[in-house]
């Protein structure tokens, strides 16, 4: 009887060995994959500080021009007297109000330019509403 007992007990140590020898497979693979994804890591910031165009510049001039096209929008709508362009004028500057105060938020309310383009996309809607300029054609 001591004779099973004794090779329970070594299939049970087989068993742990076989188990700790698996974690480290694991263990291994994982540090493997941490090491290949900070080099790729590595790569793109080696890139992007070589490179013009990051992708906070793209970020910072798409949103410029957004700004802009919605204040040529805006002016468009104080010019011609069409229902539409004044409509979509409101709308984008609503959309800029939103996109303002979300900004104010994300800052932590301690930005002034999230309160500039509030004043902006809010005095845009109201132009856009309320004021029309006389366009005159020269022939």
């Amino acid at each position: 009887m001591a004779a099973p007992a004794k090779n329970a007990r070594e299939s049970a140590g087989a068993e742990k060995q076989r188990h700790s020898r698996n974690n480290l497979k694991k263990r291994d693979r994982c540090a493997e994959l941490e090491a290949k994804w900070l080099e790729k890591r590595r790569q793109a910031d080696r890139q992007s500080r070589t490179s013009l165009l990051t992708l906070n510049a793209l970020w910072f001039a798409g949103s410029d021009v957004a700004v802009v096209l919605i204040g040529i929008l805006s002016w468009l709508a104080s010019a011609l007297d069409i229902p539409r362009v004044r409509w979509s004028a409101v709308a984008a500057n609503s959309t800029g109000v939103l996109s303002a105060v979300a900004f104010m938020r994300v800052a932590g309310w301690s930005q002034p330019q999230g309160v500039v383009l509030l004043v902006l996309f809010v005095a845009g809607a109201l132009s856009a509403l309320y004021i029309r300029v006389a366009v005159t054609r020269r022939l």
